[in-house]
């Protein structure tokens, strides 16, 4: 049988989480400057040069998945230093440069690992980020375009074979599998299955969002006592009930013998739940 179908379905693949990084990069970007930077994925192969910054991701999924960006020293120095310019910090040292540059590139991977974390229907995180002046991956990097007044931002990205594989699609088989007989009588009406009694008395922490705001960096730091913070959500809109970062059901607030507390209107079906995951 030909393999060139997977291969297909791998370049796909590839194709989307280019377009994710992109995405995710120009937010973050803004997210820190206040201006819009658009990256457009390309097809085109990356050779990280010499004296590059380069940021690993080691995904839950296993040691060989691997996500990496790989920024020349003036595309970085130039991200880096027009998010602390746009604070009113016009001459930042050195390091204050490649540390803001480092969170606007974590908060961009971050949203690229849950983008995949969604798309396999499960949590997937970051085991061990670190930034060197290079990569053990030497080959399979991809061109990202970029610029910002007038400054190009081009860079690489590389995508270890192990994520793209893990995307794959499950094959269907040729016959469905029978499910195993089990000689072990029904459960009894009321009672749950054996497993989940181990876990019914782990404790999660629950809290409530009444609304969330997304702020630049230069907002933020001009509040003060009183500043008041709009946020993304009306009064009469329902609160969120969050259970170990992942938003579960919503509700209204009500007061119960002088204590606050929530009235559950709606749970949240599992594809919803996937889609909040903070």
């Amino acid at each position: 049988m030909s393999q060139q179908p997977d291969q297909e379905k791998l370049e796909t693949l590839r194709q989307w989480l280019l377009l994710e990084w992109a995405s995710a990069l120009g937010q973050s970007i803004e997210s820190m400057t206040g201006e819009r930077t658009a990256f457009t994925a390309s097809r085109d192969a990356y050779v990280p040069s010499d004296g590059a910054l380069v940021w690993e991701e080691t995904l839950s999924l296993g040691e060989d998945h691997i996500l990496a960006v790989s920024f020349p020293e003036a595309a970085w120095q130039a991200t880096g230093r027009g998010a602390l310019v746009a604070i009113g910090l016009e001459d930042p040292d050195p390091a204050s440069i490649r540390g803001t540059f480092l969170e606007i590139i974590r908060q961009a991977t971050s949203v690229v690992i849950r983008s995949i974390g969604v798309r396999l229907g499960r949590e997937v995180t970051s085991l061990d980020g670190r930034d060197t002046d290079a990569s053990a991956s030497s080959s399979g990097w991809l061109r990202v375009e970029g610029s910002r007044n007038g400054e190009d931002l081009s860079h690489g990205i590389f995508v270890s074979p192990a994520v793209l594989t893990s995307l794959l699609p499950p094959e269907p088989s040729e016959k469905p599998a029978e499910p195993p007989r089990s000689s072990a009588p029904p459960a009894s009406e009321g009672r749950y299955p054996p497993t989940l009694d181990l876990l019914l008395d782990v404790e999660l922490p629950v809290s409530v969002s009444f609304g969330r705001a997304q702020v630049p960096l230069k907002e933020v730091l001009k509040l003060t006592s009183g500043s008041i913070v709009e946020l993304n959500r009306t009064i009469s809109d329902p609160v969120e009930v969050i259970v170990n970062n992942c938003v579960i059901a919503r509700g209204e607030v009500v007061v119960v013998e002088g204590n606050y507390g929530i009235r559950i209107n709606q749970i949240v079906n599992r594809q919803e739940r996937l889609r909040t995951l903070h």
